[in-house]
């Protein structure tokens, strides 16, 4: 099996998890939380973020810009030991400490977010920390193309932009769809890749 048919078949996998859940708990954002499985899928089984198997943790951070996808994570950090299978399994109750908007108290989780437009900010800022404490941290965000839209996306990249900051990553989940409706019908911003 190819490492992009591994990928693939996970990303089938942990769809099929999350849908199960999501049926279970009677909430979540199926849509959002699926157009950026196969970014994260690829993220974490492709080795960007770098992870110690003796401690359970990962090395690098990753900011789920749009906090009400950031359940995408939860199968994968499940598999790699970082969230406790107990959990996944009480997921839905009120005991548990998975929600559908995901927050730090939450192992694997790295920002707290929700309002869209922020990711960007906090992203450059946690980057901006660990290069003045001289760390090997990466920083991947993702956002939303709808996030585009806001003006705090774009003071992040310029803020990131004026730092040099060469270890941020942006990666935009393009999904042609906002709450509004189309992208494109909403306010067109392809070709996105001549943002960037």
């Amino acid at each position: 099996m190819t490492k992009l048919s591994e990928y693939e078949h996970l990303g089938k996998v942990y769809r099929k998890q999350l849908f199960e859940k999501f049926l279970t708990v009677q909430q979540g954002h199926p849509g959002s939380v699926y157009s950026m499985m196969d970014i994260a899928v690829v993220l974490y089984h492709g080795g960007f973020v770098r992870f110690d198997s003796n401690q359970k943790i990962f090395l690098d951070r990753v900011v789920i810009s749009k906090g009400h996808a950031t359940a995408t994570l939860y199968p994968i950090l499940r598999n790699f030991g970082v969230i406790p299978e107990a959990e996944w399994e009480n997921w839905g109750h009120a005991s548990s400490m998975l929600k559908v908007f995901g927050n730090i108290s939450m192992p694997g989780i790295d920002a707290t977010s929700g309002s869209l437009g922020h990711g960007v900010g906090v992203g450059a800022g946690m980057a901006l920390a660990v290069k003045a404490r001289g760390e090997d941290t990466r920083i991947f965000v993702v956002i939303s193309e709808g996030e585009l839209y806001e003006g705090s996306t774009w003071e992040g990249l310029l803020f990131a932009h004026h730092h040099k900051l060469d270890n941020l990553t942006i990666i935009v989940d393009v999904n042609d769809l906002i709450i509004l409706g189309s992208t494109d019908d909403c306010l067109k911003l392809n070709p996105i890749n001549r943002f960037f």
